[in-house]
């Protein structure tokens, strides 16, 4: 009689099983890992629109904003419409996008109207960049009270930046 060797079926489903939960536990955490990086870029895009921010001034003595025909309402950053980009092109290119490449995620906004807390005299042309997709559960710093267009009071995350003088 031979003696014939294998593994029954009832070894193989459970092997099977095994092998399908902890890969089902692996994607679920890869997932998770790819929307904190994609968040961390968001973040290092908006450190990158800051630094041209802050060099625009030192170059023009203001933000850009309405002289430079910036709407009041703002501006979205990253999808190729509008003066903001046009403007900044020599301080920041290419452009941050964002990496889903949705095109309605980081947002301009110079009016004292976005700015509630900022209605002092000569607080008008502080600016504030946000953005409003964080895909992750970190919470991220809002460094303003401003808010209109694209709700930058309750963006994920948001920055305020005010003339010298300020």
């Amino acid at each position: 009689m031979k003696n014939i060797q294998g593994f029954t079926l009832t070894e193989l489903l459970v092997v099977l099983s095994i092998i399908s939960i902890l890969s089902s536990v692996g994607i679920g955490q890869f997932s998770d890992t790819q929307k904190v990086a994609r968040d961390s870029e968001r973040i290092s895009d908006m450190y990158n629109i800051k630094l041209a921010l802050e060099t625009f001034y030192l170059d023009n003595g203001t933000y850009p904003g309405t002289a430079h025909g910036i709407s009041n309402e703002g501006e979205k950053i990253g999808d190729n419409i509008g003066n903001f980009e046009a403007i900044m092109h020599q301080y920041l290119s290419p452009m941050p996008k964002d990496p889903i490449n949705d095109e309605n995620t980081y947002y301009y906004s110079y009016s004292p109207s976005h700015c509630s807390g900022l209605t002092e005299t000569g607080k008008e042309n502080a600016i504030a960049v946000s953005f409003n997709k964080a895909e992750s559960n970190k919470n991220y710093t809002r460094g303003t009270d401003c808010g209109l267009e694209q709700n930058i009071a309750f963006a994920d995350y948001n920055f305020i930046l005010f003339p010298a003088a300020y």
